[in-house]
């Protein structure tokens, strides 16, 4: 089956109120259509039953629009319209889902005042009275699906703004976690490479202001410069190499420090004393 001809869950979902509004429409107009095979005069009537019965169907379409409006107008309907009940069950239940309980309170008893307006203009018969009673309860069980259906979607709102708020928190740990790691890579930076531009400094300062160094002294210092300024390119590249690796996979850990450790201990004794500080 092609994407085309494929059903898409919004069209199921936007046809739902119409197919809810379907059954008692057919079932009051089945129920008219054996009034007038009995009583073909009654025939005008049941069309104009009917025709409301359309027009209350259409009114669904702005049911969000103008929720409490559609609600009051097809239960209104239903006064004179025995098909109309049908789309003003779904008015009735999608204004108790999505609209505030105040209003859908005082709809509850307006819907219900017209309920009782239909006995008292056909007259109170025990007929009458029965149809009443039952629509009553109708539109009682009708109330607590409305609830039932509302505190459903407040319970999945809750949870989706739970989730929300998890997530955020969850990526604000993540960016703390991260800036805390280069925070703690800069220090180590700063006091690996603070170290080697300081001796860097002093040999250089020593061959601008000594004058009585002997040709050996003077390669010796030149060759220290060099190997300070190529462990401090490589101390430095290894820091940047590790910052890369955490930023484009920061699930790999913690980043490898670049700072020496004990066993290094006499490497910088060495290295300072040929600097010429005593230590």
């Amino acid at each position: 089956m092609s994407a085309k001809t494929r059903t898409s869950p919004d069209r199921i979902r936007a046809a739902l109120p119409y197919l809810c509004a379907l059954p008692p429409m057919l079932y009051f107009a089945g129920l008219m259509g054996v009034v007038v095979y009995r009583h073909p005069g009654e025939l005008n009537r049941v069309l104009a039953d009917v025709a409301l019965g359309v027009v209350a169907l259409v009114l669904l379409r702005w049911r969000r629009r103008l929720p409490w409006q559609i609600a009051v107008t097809t239960v209104a309907m239903t006064i004179v319209s025995s098909t109309a009940s049908g789309p003003a069950f779904v008015a009735y239940v999608s204004l108790g889902k999505n609209r505030p309980l105040r209003q859908f309170l005082w709809v509850a008893v307006a819907s219900w005042l017209c309920l009782a307006a239909g006995p008292i203009i056909r007259g109170l018969t025990q007929q009458t009275v029965i149809g009443l009673v039952t629509e009553t309860a109708i539109y009682a069980g009708l109330t607590g699906i409305a609830l039932y259906l509302r505190a459903r979607d407040e319970l999945a709102r809750s949870q989706r703004a739970a989730a929300e708020a998890a997530a955020r928190e969850q990526l604000h740990r993540i960016e703390q976690a991260r800036l805390a790691e280069r925070a703690k890579i800069a220090q180590e930076m700063h006091d690996v490479l603070a170290h080697r531009i300081s001796l860097l400094s002093m040999l250089a300062g020593g061959l601008a202001y000594r004058t009585d160094l002997s040709p050996e002294e003077m390669r010796a210092t030149a060759q220290a410069i060099q190997e300070n300024a190529h462990q401090s390119l490589t101390e430095l590249r290894s820091v940047l190499r590790t910052l890369r690796t955490n930023a484009t996979d920061p699930q790999d850990g913690p980043v490898a420090a670049p700072q020496p450790t004990l066993s290094d201990l006499e490497t910088l004794f060495d290295e300072v004393r040929a600097a010429g500080q005593k230590v």
